[in-house]
């Protein structure tokens, strides 16, 4: 189904207020495969410093938060190159949530992107995926993953010794992702110890360049 975001019933929290300025956001298409009402939108913020990512929980009834709805997919609006000539660029995920209360995203292509796939692992080692981020934040198209592969692709790559590392790490990375993205516990000590700490350093690195 095709929609416009203006088409849906909207709901904003404060960190999306940033939203707001982007006058043309609410003429934004994307295309979605079941029945949509609503968007809530919860984050708004710069990438890289290089783009806006807008991020909203899609749901498929008016009143989603009184009926305790949990959402049915994801929409992230990427806002390039404002305020001169804005181009506003979608990605779509679909949630399928299952009975034990975990749940399961799948791509604008049908591909099972959480929990991660042996097929999809292989495909993402292709264009150098973020396994472990995309784990511990349930999607590669996460903020906080993004950081980590500008971080990649901006400083680490640049130097031998980090070419190695990136080898190294999408060698024995994916079985290990795997692991922590079927266990909350696990997801919560790796996001707190080693993927926050490494978004820090990765951003006062942006800041130095």
């Amino acid at each position: 189904m095709h929609y416009q975001i203006k088409d849906l019933k909207i709901y904003s929290t404060p960190k999306a207020e940033g939203m707001f300025q982007f006058a043309d956001l609410s003429s934004v298409e994307f295309d979605f495969p079941e029945r949509l009402k609503t968007a809530l939108f919860i984050d708004c913020g710069m990438v890289g410093g290089s783009y806006y990512e807008i991020v909203a929980r899609l749901y498929s009834s008016h009143n989603p938060q009184e009926s305790n709805e949990q959402h049915i997919g994801k929409l992230y609006v990427h806002v390039h190159n404002y305020p001169h000539a804005t181009r506003f660029e979608t990605i779509v995920e679909r949630f399928v949530w299952l009975p034990n209360g975990s749940h399961e995203v799948y791509d604008s292509d049908g591909k099972k992107i959480f929990p991660l796939t042996e097929s999809y692992s292989q495909d993402k080692k292709k264009s150098s995926g973020c396994f472990i981020a995309t784990a511990v934040y349930g999607s590669p198209y996460a903020n906080e993953v993004i950081v980590l592969k500008d971080f990649r692709d901006r400083w680490l790559l640049k130097y031998n010794l980090g070419k190695m590392f990136v080898k190294l790490y999408y060698l024995v990375s994916p079985p290990i992702a795997n692991y922590i993205s079927r266990n909350n516990s696990l997801k919560n000590i790796t996001k707190i110890f080693i993927v926050m700490p490494l978004i820090k350093f990765a951003n006062k690195i942006k800041e130095r360049e």
